[in-house]
């Protein structure tokens, strides 16, 4: 996909390749050109016989791809419904999928929590790539008694957010990648605030053109929320109020998604208690979500099935054979 281009072919391509398969990867249209380096990368490392080979596809020629009997699986990063489209496809023709889909990760701070650490944590994680990320913190699940803290911690740390030249070292945001994903935040915080949510704060920059989408804290109260139930993929930090933990929990296993999530709290035997009742592929305590090639990364519910990375990435794409030879 467009937003992580050249990490994308490692993350699904070396597994696939590591178990002797070809690996042929459709790049969304705008980054094709990184997907071309990536692969001579590949070629560099060894794999100059065509392991690694990138098509240039439209939707069209994708969907016939997928049904030649020369393609044995198929394995895709992006939205839940794109991701339907292609499972569906991929099933007719009898072949596995893997699929990596969106996130609406939760970001649970218990009361014991050293707040203003974790408030930097939260902005920073909210804001890396320009909050387009699939597994980031998105849904801020603050225990109650220490919610004005955290808010103001958070808004402090959000104000020092950088906007400027990428290839400024001291910058750490930048703008939106399309005109119709800034579109579709907009529309999702607009249609928040139509129905109670609050805008806690914005930071806007003199000198922002385009795309630049303010990085935003809001306060939802209402489990009808937009910001709640669906991914916003930009920088869109939402805070929630939990009574305790488990109101927290509830909270957090309400989305219909379920790709990463954290808890924090000083008590990691807590932590861990609670990482095990969250309802999603990954679970970090006392540390922002992220993805390890050492570790199985995946999703439940509309963020998907199936892993990359670690040996269960390995494994996705083998097919196990029994052999019995009789004494």
């Amino acid at each position: 996909p467009w937003n992580t281009p050249f990490w994308i072919p490692f993350k699904s391509g070396v597994p696939s390749l590591m178990a002797g398969n070809t690996y042929v990867i459709k790049p969304a249209p705008n980054v094709a050109d990184t997907t071309f380096l990536v692969g001579e990368i590949f070629e560099e490392a060894g794999f100059n016989n065509g392991e690694f080979q990138t098509a240039l596809l439209d939707n069209e020629q994708s969907s016939r791809a997928i049904a030649d009997p020369r393609v044995a699986g198929v394995t895709f990063t992006g939205s839940p419904v794109t991701g339907a489209l292609i499972a569906q496809q991929a099933g007719a023709a009898l072949k596995k999928s893997v699929l990596e889909l969106g996130g609406s990760d939760p970001f649970i701070v218990l009361k014991d929590a050293p707040i203003e650490e974790v408030a930097r944590k939260a902005v920073l994680g909210r804001v890396l790539n320009s909050g387009q990320v699939c597994i980031s913190p998105k849904r801020m699940i603050i225990d109650k008694s220490v919610m004005k803290e955290f808010q103001k911690h958070a808004i402090k740390f959000m104000d020092l957010v950088k906007f400027g030249d990428p290839m400024d070292e001291t910058v750490n945001f930048g703008t939106m990648a399309r005109q119709d994903i800034y579109e579709k935040v907009q529309a999702q915080v607009e249609e928040a605030k139509n129905i109670g949510d609050q805008m806690v704060f914005q930071k806007i920059h003199d000198n922002a053109s385009g795309l630049y989408f303010p990085p935003t804290i809001m306060q939802s109260d209402n489990v009808d929320s937009v910001l709640r139930n669906d991914e916003v993929f930009g920088p869109v930090l939402v805070l929630i109020p939990a009574d305790d933990e488990e109101h927290a929990v509830e909270i957090a296993n309400s989305s219909q998604f379920g790709l990463g999530g954290s808890v924090w709290t000083k008590d990691k035997k807590k932590g861990e208690e609670i990482a095990h009742r969250i309802e999603t592929g990954a679970m970090y305590v006392n540390q922002v979500e992220r993805v390890d090639i050492r570790f199985p990364f995946g999703g439940t519910k509309k963020s998907g099935y199936g892993r990359e990375c670690g040996a269960y990435g390995i494994k996705e794409f083998t097919c196990p054979k029994t052999v019995w030879i009789e004494k």
